[in-house]
């Protein structure tokens, strides 16, 4: 699949084009990252104007590059980690009660690691902090006693943000 846009190239004193601008290279690299082969890629850019030589020469330079290796490498990985996603999703769609969290007492250390830590499976423990003192003094009252003018934020609409981890 070619990405389309408009193909500009550095000229040199007597007009011709000598290379191409950075913006045109990188949609080179973005095509060949998306198994465009390097033919393709260079008539592509000759039926945008880009004389023949200039075209395959400038395909061939950054398909050897081995900077489009690496990125193979992280596109590879992407790709995976986005099959992960998807299936975590499927799966947890599957559920008969898909936002039911389990309340139970707290199990043993292997236990939380092999039934929750592990399987990312979000559970709520019951009995875990009886005993903290701050289980009697933090109230509603209490916090609104000590911390009156205090100005808090909350983050909402997180998923209308497309950059909210950042």
């Amino acid at each position: 699949m070619i990405v389309r846009r408009r193909p500009r190239a550095h000229r040199r004193s007597d007009g011709r084009r000598s290379e191409l601008a950075r913006e045109w290279q990188e949609w080179v690299v973005e095509n060949l990252l998306r198994n465009a082969t390097p033919a393709v890629v260079a008539k592509e850019l000759e039926r945008r104007g880009v004389s023949k030589p200039l075209a395959e020469r400038s395909v061939a330079e950054l398909a050897a590059h081995p900077a489009l290796a690496a990125a193979r490498r992280h596109e590879r990985t992407g790709r995976r980690l986005e099959l992960v996603q998807r299936l975590l999703t499927f799966q947890a769609r599957q559920a008969v009660h898909p936002s039911a969290i389990e309340r139970r007492s707290t199990p043993s250390a292997s236990e939380f690691f092999d039934r929750y830590y592990a399987t990312s499976i979000p559970v709520v423990f019951t009995d875990l902090m009886t005993d903290w003192p701050a289980l009697k003094s933090w109230t509603p009252e209490n916090f609104r006693d000590r911390f009156r003018d205090v100005v808090l934020s909350a983050t909402d609409e997180r998923e209308a943000d497309p950059h909210y981890d950042a």
